[in-house]
């Protein structure tokens, strides 16, 4: 009789931590709003966006004109996938009071879910894998062919990493031809902030002469670290300069100057990890940027652990997933981290 109560109890805070995750989820998906265009509980196996190329206006010239078809116009289906995680938490439940303190036991492994979900989140957005070997991130360079089952080991995600189009085709992201050098800055500057800054501002107008910023239309997106936001900062205050970073709070923010949203995280690719010390800033059209977090999110409450005595555990699953429609609206700032910021 003890243990099925116990086993319902259990249940119970499952299912109230399960919604409380989603809703703590949802609340990242809201955040996320402001940089990439979010598809909300996605139910299908894998999500199909249709995209065209670059389209042009003709002029008409007489009533009766015959058309012109454009022949090299790219169309297809860009495919989002959903990559899986888990995490599992155990803790004692032998305890006289243990059906006293579940609840905040419980609550307190959900906050921690929660936190590492959201970085997850950050991971697959920017299309990074962590490299166990130098202890750095790299860019998502899987798979090799388009997956079969959302649980195999090779899933295409993210803005710089691979993406599948028309179902088959596998599609890396071209960083030879759409990035900015480390080195690049204009005459005179000299510090890592200022040509972050350079660069910012060059890459905004290489996008604009791609036809993929249009503003008021589209909205460009930049992603920094926290020390390079940090470095920008203090090289405005040293060099009584004003790119807008001098209002940055809570880890994102509206560049009124730059006119450009700003999301921080410390996910960011390294270019060759155990190379070099060149990290890959994805600066983006968020509309063309796909991100979408699965109906699948699960807490199970287990008041005993196989195999163990005296311990219970929560598990939790969820899937989310990334994709670009447009490599001309993703552009690769190449920054050295060796350098010094003012």
């Amino acid at each position: 009789m003890a243990t099925e109560a116990t086993k319902t109890l259990n249940e119970i805070y499952g299912v109230k931590w399960q919604r409380n995750l989603h809703q703590a989820l949802q609340q990242k998906q809201s955040v996320l709003r402001q940089f990439v265009t979010v598809v909300p509980d996605v139910k299908s196996r894998v999500v199909q966006f249709t995209f065209t190329g670059t389209s042009e206006m003709k002029r008409i010239t007489e009533a009766f004109a015959d058309i012109t078809v454009r022949e090299d116009q790219k169309f297809g289906r860009v495919a989002m996938y959903p990559v899986p995680f888990y995490d599992v938490h155990r803790f004692p439940n032998d305890e006289k009071l243990y059906n006293n303190d579940i609840d905040w036991t419980i609550g307190s492994i959900i906050d921690e879910v929660r936190a590492a979900a959201a970085r997850k989140m950050d991971q697959v957005i920017i299309g990074s894998d962590w490299d166990a070997e130098n202890s750095c991130f790299k860019r998502n360079s899987l798979p090799a062919a388009a997956p079969s089952s959302p649980y195999e080991e090779e899933q295409p995600y993210g803005i710089l990493g691979k993406r599948i189009i028309n179902d088959t085709t596998v599609k890396d992201f071209d960083l030879a031809n759409n990035s900015i050098p480390a080195t690049w800055h204009y005459d005179g500057t000299q510090t890592a902030a200022g040509m972050m800054a350079d660069k910012i501002t060059h890459g905004l107008q290489l996008l604009t002469e791609r036809h993929a910023l249009e503003r008021g239309v589209t909205t460009p997106v930049l992603i920094l670290s926290s020390r390079q936001i940090e470095d920008i900062q203090n090289w405005e205050s040293a060099y009584n300069k004003n790119y807008g970073f001098g209002d940055y709070k809570k880890g994102n923010f509206s560049n009124r100057v730059l006119g450009i949203e700003v999301m921080v995280s410390e996910m960011l690719p390294y270019k060759t990890p155990g190379t070099d010390k060149i990290r890959l800033n994805p600066l983006f059209i968020k509309e063309h940027i796909k991100f979408g977090l699965w109906q699948d999110v699960k807490v199970r409450v287990e008041p005993n652990a196989p195999n163990a005595i005296n311990w219970g555990q929560v598990i939790t699953t969820l899937s989310i997933g990334c994709t670009r429609l447009y490599d001309e609206s993703v552009l690769a700032i190449e920054s050295d981290e060796e350098r010094t910021g003012a």
